[in-house]
């Protein structure tokens, strides 16, 4: 999903349900367990531009670097650069 996809649904929402919508919670949510799966919800506090790192353990092959907060918001965005949401404050 690109960010401007996200606006594009939050844009929808509020079409739908009013501005009212707005104000609840967002969480994001993940499925994890190998025999019981448990659909998990993980709230955010921040957003970062980063340059996430290869992870084997993650369906989407990507895991934000350990020095994600490092980099400056000035950079260019290029490549695989993305738009991380994080549950940290960051």
């Amino acid at each position: 999903m690109t960010l401007a996809e996200l606006k594009d649904m939050i844009e929808d929402m509020e079409i739908q349900y009013g501005e009212a919508v707005l104000d609840v919670e967002v969480y994001g949510e993940y499925d994890y367990g190998d025999i019981c799966h448990t659909r998990a919800l993980a709230s955010f506090r921040s957003m970062i531009l980063t340059l996430p790192e290869q992870s084997a353990y993650s369906r989407s092959g990507k895991a934000l670097a350990v020095d994600a907060e490092n980099y400056p918001e000035e950079r260019v965005v290029e490549g695989e650069t993305v738009i991380a949401l994080s549950n940290a404050y960051i």
